[in-house]
């Protein structure tokens, strides 16, 4: 099993973009707490092209049509499973044909990848509200550092375009060596002079 997060089609980095820019835009609503507004859900509904409505209409007869599935998106992946041999359903069939893996359901429910977590932390600043201060003098206004929350817009537009440029170098980096080693063949190939 490929585990590397950035070994995704380009594809799948255009949708985490696009579900970016719809999150920012306020075109998507975000409540965690809902299987069709939270962090997976979101990236579902730009994957498939589906309303919040068509993706709750699809989640509810995915769970009718199998044993009673908790409304987790790691416990629906387990449920609709190829590699574990269990059939998929529609939706997940198109979140895999997507670029989603198995894997990538439980960690962007909960944003735990530490690929993408080090690449976010060390290039997002997230900032708890302005906290007043008193030391011997006047009250001070202070930013401290947050921790990027699973539960949280911010956090997960921050984790998205992390992963969306966590694969895009990853691709650069891949065509970069095959050019490389395109041009070593062209370089240890003699030169036959031309008659």
């Amino acid at each position: 099993m490929n585990t590397n997060i950035a070994d995704r089609p380009l594809d799948l980095a255009v949708h985490l973009r696009t579900a970016v820019s719809l999150l920012r835009s306020g075109t998507f609503s975000y409540n965690w707490k809902k299987a069709e507004q939270c962090n997976c859900g979101l990236l579902a509904r730009v994957i498939t092209g589906t309303s919040a409505e068509e993706l709750r209409a699809r989640l509810a007869r995915a769970r009718l049509a199998s044993v009673a599935i908790p409304v987790t998106w790691s416990a629906m992946t387990e449920a609709f499973c190829p590699i574990a041999g269990v059939p998929a359903n529609e939706l997940f069939a198109q979140l895999y044909a997507g670029g989603m893996r198995f894997e990538d359901f439980h960690h962007l429910e909960y944003m735990t990848d530490p690929t993408i977590r080090a690449y976010m932390e060390k290039h997002y600043n997230f900032f708890q509200k302005r906290k007043k201060f008193r030391f011997f003098g006047p009250y001070v206004r202070v930013l401290r550092p947050a921790i990027a929350k699973h539960d949280e817009a911010p956090s997960l537009i921050g984790y998205l375009e992390s992963w969306a440029t966590l694969i895009e170098e990853h691709h650069a980096a891949k065509r970069k060596r095959t050019f490389d080693e395109r041009m070593e063949q062209v370089e240890t190939r003699p030169l036959v002079p031309i008659k």
